[in-house]
């Protein structure tokens, strides 16, 4: 091109007037011709666009090729018939997206193979709409939709998630997943395929997912509901129990009573209101009897059987140790249990008894020392049986022993000791050889002239209330000193006449047991006397 420019502007220099055609006619006579190859490189930019567009255009018709043959191919899977319950799957129907089938008629070209000598042939087919769903379009508040066809249920063409089966004389349609969906009649006839479409709409995500903290619950327990993914309150429909919020989607029910309840409530979201409904039983109150022989003379020889009168227990256990499911205790010993029962879904009952003691022998006597003779002794027997006065029962009787010599002087025998310093008395209480029990206690016994009791009974019923030294003579420079076991003064006094009320120092109550005495003085001819011993301070 540039050569062409350059004759042209050669030819024209200097040149004042218009050239007439005949001037470039004999221009381009000189001026060589282009080859194919020139006329490509010089519009190459044309040819590119040109061929860009041509590729472009092969492959969406390839497309709607494709996509008008997949439509021709749809056909119906078979349908299950079991009983009343006949599902549908479509391998090919997957897509949820709402389209629009609203016109009468259209038009498309098959290929038709009959035989090799029509292979080629294009033969028109005819869609055409008819009336086989009897339901308008529309939205379903859960997860089944029933409804009239008046088609065959094999040419139905449905997504994946929808599943179909018969109930009398409608035909269902379920589904779990919310969402839109779109359900084709397809049935070809001669060379027209003859077809109606149904758009629905489920809207089942109010369907929250509801957990009961129990189903079945214990005579006074609480219900917890709790909704997981759920954003809207519920509408309760029960007005026999109390509800409480815990917190977001958690609520307390209270208030149950025994045998069957419904817990009931709805979620509405504006469009769709779905019902909740759920029974929950509370098991009925244990009805229970206790029957147990009392231990015989203190020994592990009580039982204890409990009799359920309504409720089966699952468990008995006495004093969180001894557990059985048959509610029998043998061997038991006196004294107080606790009990707690197990029965239906781990309830609980908790109760406390007690095993009594038959024959319980509690022997005990006072030793009262005679005012004239001070080595002389009366012993008042006081025992009892079963907490009763030891009269009442004509088959007790009684052994006493003195230092271990057996003396046989009734019920309150009267001893005059004959050895002095410590002398130990036994009481023994017996029905039989097999029920018996036996009491001690240890009495110092002086020659001397002070009569000092072994044993003093502060309780404020008049007797033996003080303890009291006497001296058969005169005593000068005296002093008595009383004192605890741990060596803690009870009682300190300069004066025979002075007695001892059970005061620790005048003040707070000494405690039951043992305590040790010192006295010491003159007597009337100067000779130092000195005496200890034990005393036994007891309150009842």
């Amino acid at each position: 091109m540039s050569d062409f420019d350059n004759i042209l502007k050669n030819k024209l220099e200097n040149f004042r007037e218009v050239p007439s055609a005949d001037v470039f006619n004999k221009i381009r006579e000189n001026y060589p011709k282009r080859s194919f190859i020139d006329f490509i490189k010089y519009n190459k930019y044309y040819f590119i666009a040109v061929i860009t567009a041509l590729v472009l255009t092969g492959i969406l018709i390839s497309v709607i090729d494709k996509k008008h043959e997949n439509e021709k191919s749809l056909v119906a899977n078979k349908i299950t018939d079991n009983t009343n319950n006949s599902v549908i799957s479509n391998n090919n129907s997957s897509d949820n997206d709402l389209q629009d089938l609203s016109e009468n008629k259209y038009y498309d070209k098959i290929v038709v193979s009959e035989n090799s000598e029509k292979k080629n042939l294009m033969t028109e087919v005819e869609y055409e709409n008819i009336k086989i769903f009897l339901s308008s379009d529309t939205i379903i508040c859960g997860t089944k939709f029933e409804t009239n066809i008046t088609g065959s249920l094999e040419f139905l063409v449905v997504p994946d998630d929808i599943f179909i089966s018969k109930h009398n004389n409608l035909t269902v349609f379920d589904c779990k997943k919310s969402g839109n969906y779109i359900i084709r009649y397809e049935r070809k006839s001669d060379n027209k395929i003859l077809r109606d479409s149904m758009f629905v709409t489920y809207r089942n995500n109010g369907m929250v997912d509801v957990n009961l903290s129990q189903t079945i619950l214990c005579p006074g327990e609480d219900l917890i509901v709790s909704l997981k993914n759920n954003s809207l309150i519920p509408e309760w429909r029960n007005n026999e129990y109390n509800i409480s919020t815990i917190s977001a989607n958690k609520y307390e029910i209270s208030g149950l009573k025994q045998g069957i309840n419904y817990v009931v409530f709805e979620l509405y979201d504006g469009e769709c209101r779905y019902k909740y409904e759920k029974s929950v039983e509370v098991i009925s109150t244990m009805k229970y009897k206790l029957v147990s022989t009392p231990s015989i003379c203190s020994k592990s020889n009580a039982t204890l059987t409990i009799l359920s009168e309504n409720v089966v227990a699952s468990a008995y256990t006495l004093n969180n140790e001894y557990s059985n499911s048959d509610g029998v205790f043998k061997n038991l010993d006196p004294g107080i249990y606790s009990l707690t029962i197990k029965y239906g879904n781990e309830c609980k009952i908790y109760d406390t008894l007690l095993i009594r003691d038959s024959l319980n022998i509690s022997p005990y006597f006072i030793a009262e020392r005679d005012l004239l003779n001070k080595n002389k002794y009366s012993f008042r027997n006081l025992t009892k049986l079963d907490d009763k006065g030891f009269e009442r029962n004509n088959n007790i009787s009684f052994i006493w022993k003195i230092n271990g010599t057996e003396i046989i002087n009734g019920d309150n025998p009267v001893y005059e000791f004959t050895k002095e310093g410590d002398n130990t008395v036994e009481l023994i209480a017996l029905i039989d050889e097999s029920c018996q029990s036996v009491y001690s206690e240890t009495i110092f016994v002086s020659m001397s002239n002070f009569r000092i009791p072994n044993i003093f009974t502060p309780n404020g019923d008049g007797i033996g209330d003080e303890f009291k030294v006497v001296y058969e003579g005169e005593i000068k420079n005296y002093k008595m000193t009383i004192m605890s076991r741990m060596g803690e003064i009870a009682f300190e006094s300069n004066s025979i006449s002075d007695s001892w009320d059970g005061k620790i120092n005048g003040n707070n109550d000494a405690a039951e047991g043992l305590y040790y005495y010192i006295i010491r003085g003159e007597d009337s001819f100067g000779k130092i006397i000195e005496q200890k011993g034990a005393l036994q301070l007891v309150r009842h």
